[in-house]
Order: structure tokens, then sequence, then C-alpha cells
């Protein structure tokens, strides 16, 4: 990876700064008939996306999708979808992708939004659903997506999305599998604060194979620092 795909700005600045940087992006490919973009949960993206929907793009050309969810109710406060959806979807006119599906079991929703991403986007030569852009966020203990250290999901080699266990958190997420942030033409990964920042120093430095995040290391992949 060059300098070139490492962005530093304060942390005050770290959200317009952010929401300018993927505007630029998007403003690049808003020529397509259709842009399909996933988006990562936390609280991260939401003082950015909430910036962002103020730009005038033509936002009726984007789907939108979510890296991962939590698996709870859809109205639950822990939804990334609700919570995305509240500051971001209401407000642009984009097509948007729910994980979470009523009266659903854990499996039927994994099934279904596997076949959903697999039937609306390009592939890659090999199959893989290919996203024009996949914006993540990084956890202090180098967890992007869903996909946390010592977890099965990393090891997934064939489908698009997974469901995964977390036993520190005792809880069970969905999310896209490596294949499928990987073929990815571009990814753009959020990281605020000093603690984040230290990881990410580790992982540049190749100290940090022990992070699931460092598998995304790559040419196609911008990092924005907040720090």
């Amino acid at each position: 990876m060059k300098d070139k795909n490492i962005f530093k700005t304060s942390i005050q600045d770290f959200n317009q700064f952010s929401a300018n940087f993927i505007k630029e992006k998007l403003e690049k490919i808003v020529h397509k008939k259709v842009i399909n973009i996933a988006l990562s949960g936390g609280s991260t993206p939401i003082p950015i996306l909430n910036i962002l929907k103020e730009y005038p793009l033509n936002w009726e050309r984007f789907n939108f999708y979510l890296v991962d969810e939590r698996f709870v109710n859809i109205n639950s406060e822990e939804s990334n979808y609700k919570n995305i959806n509240a500051s971001f979807f209401k407000d642009i006119t984009s097509v948007n992708f729910s994980i979470l599906k009523e009266n659903s079991s854990l499996d039927e929703m994994v099934s279904s939004y596997n076949e959903q991403i697999k039937n609306n986007l390009n592939c890659t030569q090999l199959n893989i659903p290919k996203f024009d852009l996949i914006i993540l966020g990084m956890g202090t203990d180098g967890h992007t997506a869903s996909l946390f250290p010592n977890t099965e999901a990393l090891h997934e080699q064939d489908a698009f999305v997974v469901k995964n266990y977390i036993p520190q958190l005792d809880s069970f997420r969905i999310t896209l599998s490596y294949p499928v942030l990987l073929s990815g033409k571009e990814r753009i990964i959020l990281i605020k604060g000093k603690g984040k920042e230290s990881v990410f120093k580790e992982i540049i430095g190749g100290q940090g194979i022990q992070y699931p995040i460092t598998k995304l290391l790559s040419p196609n992949t911008n990092w924005i620092i907040g720090a």
C-alpha cells in the first residue's frame, strides 16, 4: 500500500473531510445507470452520512446495501439499518436494502440477502458480486464488517453473506464475507480516534496480521484517519 491511499485529518474535521471524500468518489461513478454501494453500520458513519445526504447527487441511481447487521428486530435501536435509515436513507431518493426481515430466521435472512446481492450486482470473472464502492469502519480489535478476530466467518471462501457467532459479544451477526469485500472496485475505511489509529499503525507496519482488517490492504483501499 502506498501513502497516497492514506488520508489523515484532525478529529474535528474528520466527518466533513470523509463526507467530501466520499462525495468525490460518488461523483466519478454517478454517470452509471445503477450504482451499488455497501455501507458499514456503527456510530462512525452516521454523522458523515448526515453531511453526505445534503449534496445534490443523483441519488435515484444509487442502490445501498449494508455490510453487516446485528441479529435483532428490525425496529431495534441496535439495528444498523434502522439507524442509517433514520439519518440517511429516508432523506434521499435511493433504493436501499435491509438484511433484517420480519418473521424470518437467521438462516433465512442470510439466504435471502445472499440471493439479493447475487441477483442484483454484476459479478467478477470468478462469479463474485462486485460493489462499485464499499465503505467500512474498523474496531479497536481490528474487526471490519462483522469479521471479528477468531470467528468462523474469517475462513469463508464461498458464500457472499454469512452468519457469524461472536463469542466475545455472545451474539450472532450477519456479514458480507471476505470474497465480496475484496472484489469491490474500491473501498474506503473510516478510522476515528487515537486507539484505532494505533491499530492502523501496527497494520501498515507489518505487525497486525492478527487483525481481520489487514486482509483488505490493497491499492484499491483508501484509509481515512481522524485522530
